[in-house]
């Protein structure tokens, strides 16, 4: 059959979170590392951004600013266990953080950890009921332990907050594919495909794996080729078409649809 898109990068939250202010630190040359190492960051030099934010922690170890930010570097370039050596140490010092649990969590979530990433998205929802991105990348933890009512639940409760949230809608369309609802799969691609600011072609090629499903198969080459003219480097749309052309003795054009 055809393959439909990957959950793992393509429809997750923002990976990490950082802070560009910590408003709350007294120590003036903690403070001023820190707006040195957030200047460094934003201008993606590595290892100047993580000697600022090591300098800043020496005046200031208990700043869950500077903690987090180190921690979210690691994460962001690789270094998964120097990132989550910094989130549980900041995490034990400021348990009812949810920014620290989020990032933590969505670290877990990325290197396949799922069920520890799901407790540390559970905490950071307990104790930020209302963050869209919390309660997606949970959603997402649910979707891959096979939790997929728990799932549906939660990014319900998703776009009740914000209905306007493309990726949502986009992951509720997984969730009716895992249940072979490929009709309701389809109107959940099509919502976010009508609110999406940004290139939809993942949308535009899940929708066109369900029609296949369901035996539409001109609905699908034409979500494939629509896929195709709105990024031409994801591959997955170029796939598919072959996979329909083999399997139906068909030649198929990669030219735009009109």
């Amino acid at each position: 059959m055809p393959k439909y898109s990957n959950l793992l990068t393509n429809t997750l939250s923002t990976p990490f979170v950082y802070f560009n202010q910590a408003d709350s630190l007294d120590n003036e040359y903690a403070r001023d590392n820190f707006d040195c190492g957030v200047r460094a960051m934003n201008k993606r030099d590595v290892n100047f951004a993580l000697k600022c934010f090591a300098d800043a922690l020496k005046d200031a170890p208990d700043s869950f600013h500077i903690i987090n930010n180190i921690a979210a570097f690691y994460g962001s370039y690789g270094r998964t266990g120097d990132s989550a050596k910094f989130f549980e140490t900041g995490i034990s010092k400021h348990p009812k953080n949810a920014q620290l649990r989020y990032n933590y969590g969505t670290l877990l979530y990325m290197n396949n950890a799922y069920k520890d990433a799901q407790r540390q998205l559970e905490q950071a929802h307990s104790l930020d009921a209302k963050s869209i991105p919390v309660l997606n990348n949970l959603a997402l933890s649910h979707l891959f332990l096979g939790e997929t009512e728990r799932a549906e639940e939660v990014l319900k409760e998703t776009i009740t907050i914000d209905d306007t949230f493309d990726i949502a809608h986009h992951n509720i369309g997984h969730a009716f594919m895992r249940k072979n609802e490929f009709e309701k799969a389809i109107e959940s691609f099509q919502k976010a495909i009508s609110i999406s600011k940004n290139n939809n072609s993942i949308s535009q090629n899940d929708m066109g794996c369900c029609y296949c499903h369901l035996n539409k198969i001109n609905d699908a080459i034409e979500c494939f080729k629509k896929a195709y003219e709105l990024d031409s480097k994801f591959r997955l749309p170029c796939y598919n078409l072959g996979y329909i052309a083999m399997s139906n003795n068909m030649k198929i054009s990669t030219a735009k649809t009109k």
